[in-house]
């Protein structure tokens, strides 16, 4: 049985880059937005003060989303292999949990995109036939763990089978 209740320690200092990248996509428009809204709207105060109520609302839950949520979302992320299954547990305010059995996945794939590889973490899919379970954000430690003990359990399993077809 392996239990992971945290991932890579760095999990959370990439989920911070990866938001705060999307955060300055929404950003970096929003001058030529007020300017363009400025000229069409002329001296009407109010929709000024509309339209910048409105770009405040969309931009704070993505500010709290960006600089809150990554902490909160290391703390939640649980993985749990034991007996015959995987099970991840994420989220914050919606809770997920992912199960795989042993007996449904068909394979295995790693990925390491480039703050993976920057901060040495690594990203383990489980393929089953109905869905595909991720575990993301490892340290390169514990996928290499998860990838031979599910390995392991599978050709554990293919061999019981190979000796009951026998």
């Amino acid at each position: 049985m392996i239990e992971i209740k945290n991932v890579s320690p760095k999990a959370p200092l990439v989920w911070f880059i990866l938001r705060l990248m999307l955060l300055i996509v929404l950003i970096i428009p929003l001058p030529f937005l007020l300017i363009g809204i400025g000229e069409a709207v002329g001296d009407n105060l109010s929709a000024r003060i509309v339209f910048s109520i409105i770009l405040v609302i969309l931009i704070i839950p993505q500010a709290i989303y960006t600089f809150v949520f990554p902490s909160l979302q290391y703390k939640k992320y649980q993985i749990l292999i034991e007996g015959n299954k995987v099970t991840v547990k994420r989220g914050v305010i919606f809770l997920k949990t992912e199960v795989a059995t042993f007996a449904r996945i068909q394979h295995i794939s790693t990925y390491r995109g480039i703050l993976d590889r920057f901060f040495q973490m690594t990203n383990v899919f489980l393929i089953t036939a109905g869905s595909n379970v991720r575990l993301t954000r490892l340290s390169l430690e514990q996928g290499q763990e998860v990838l031979s003990f599910v390995e392991e359990i599978l050709l554990k399993n293919k061999n019981i089978e190979e000796a009951k077809n026998d």
